[in-house]
């Protein structure tokens, strides 16, 4: 396990490898900072507002969730491509495209106890709900055939199945795929590897674990660090996986004995990842 960014995030999320770019980008919710990794080091490429989740943009450039909707920034210029308005008691949170270019992301009840937390999906030209009653709405991926979809809530400690049709982007039968009720860690971010197995971060659980497509736990890839928030397939052949990492709610104590708490990590994970989706608001 190396460390790619050497930078203490209050609560990185939000990691996207840029297949055009070739490049890595991830946030910092409550830093209000979009980064990107380059040859010289970390750089920071949107810093007005906070952004809880970015997609790469078809054209170039990423489409970033905010509060008030979704933007679209290319090398500095920043388009708004949907407004958006949520109630004050809710924020956005984590949010991936699916295969076929729509954008699905999620909110979620800022005193994480309310089910007011929604589900939307976004073609770039108008904004579709799709599931209200979530209370932290969380990580989401498709599995290789892009026929299943995933969606944590993480509150309840579920990872929920849904058959996925491709060509009118909506997700049916809904079903807990893996039911973690009463445990004292959190699933948070995840991403699907080739085999369709589920690589979920665990907040609080000091771990990545791995789900097959049956919901059975098949590995846990322990860490040096309590809080990792999210995980990316990266690198030119999807073969690394990049963690985001929280130094959120951490005493002083707690941050000496966790040097790499709001790091940037990254691994060997033996396996590739699922290639995420471009986010097209013109299709």
């Amino acid at each position: 396990m190396e460390i790619v960014v050497d930078r203490r995030a209050v609560l990185g999320e939000s990691p996207l490898w840029h297949r055009e770019e070739a490049r890595f980008y991830w946030v910092d919710i409550p830093g209000k900072g979009v980064f990107r990794l380059t040859a010289d080091g970390p750089e920071t490429v949107y810093a007005d507002e906070t952004v809880t989740a970015v997609v790469e943009l078809a054209g170039g450039g990423v489409a970033m969730v905010t509060r008030d909707g979704v933007l679209a920034w290319r090398e500095g210029v920043v388009t708004p491509l949907l407004d958006m308005t949520l109630p004050e008691e809710v924020r956005p949170n984590d949010g991936k495209c699916g295969p076929c270019g729509r954008l699905w992301f999620g909110t979620m009840d800022l005193k994480t106890r309310r089910p007011l937390g929604q589900l939307f999906v976004c073609d770039g030209r108008s904004l579709r709900l799709d599931r209200s009653g979530i209370i932290l709405s969380n990580g989401l991926g498709w599995s290789p055939d892009g026929e299943v979809f995933y969606h944590v809530d993480s509150i309840r400690r579920h990872i929920y199945r849904h058959d996925y049709d491709l060509d009118r982007g909506v997700a049916a039968n809904r079903s807990i795929l893996v039911d973690l009720t009463g445990e004292a860690e959190v699933p948070d971010g995840l991403a699907v590897d080739v085999d369709g197995n589920l690589w979920v971060a665990f907040y609080d659980g000091w771990r990545i674990e791995v789900f097959d497509p049956t919901g059975r736990s098949t590995h846990v890839e322990r860490l040096d660090v309590q809080k990792p928030t999210s995980v990316a397939f990266g690198g030119q052949g999807l073969d690394q996986m990049y963690v985001t990492t929280a130094s959120e709610n951490l005493g002083p104590g707690e941050l000496a004995a966790q040097p790499r708490a709001g790091a940037v990590l990254r691994f060997d994970p033996g396996t590739r990842g699922v290639p995420v989706g471009i986010f097209d608001p013109g299709r």
